[in-house]
């Protein structure tokens, strides 16, 4: 009976403590999410702002571009050395001619992931 009345007890004590965090959590859930971070007062420093992302988005598609280059000119050195560009007076120049437009090609598309994989930002250059 001490049992039964011990958890009687027990149970009496934490209803008002559940009941309230049970409030709580129903006021949370009724509350928005996170609100995403607004800009600062500064109109000097919104036009900034505005400015760099601006020039984000414009780096970023020639980026993009660039990928789209590089792919394309891969595929113009195959189909020049199926058509026998390397046939003729000097074939050893125009083979390191495509070798070195390849390699370019490659680094172009290289960089362009790069930069999509590592941070959605084109790679930074050293001052």
């Amino acid at each position: 009976m001490l049992l039964a009345g011990g958890v009687l007890a027990c149970g009496l004590a934490l209803g008002p403590t559940l009941s309230s965090a049970s409030a709580a959590v129903q006021e949370r859930a009724q509350q928005p999410g996170p609100q995403p971070p607004q800009r600062p007062a500064d109109p000097a420093l919104n036009t900034k702002i505005q400015d760099l992302e601006r020039r984000l988005a414009s780096l970023e598609a020639w980026v993009e571009a660039q990928q789209e280059q590089a792919k394309l000119t891969a595929a113009v050195l195959a189909e020049a050395e199926a058509a026998g560009f390397t046939a003729g007076i000097n074939p050893k120049s125009r083979e390191l001619l495509l070798g070195a437009w390849r390699e370019a090609a490659a680094k172009a598309a290289e960089s362009g992931a790069k930069a999509g994989d590592q941070s959605g930002k084109p790679p930074r250059r050293g001052k």
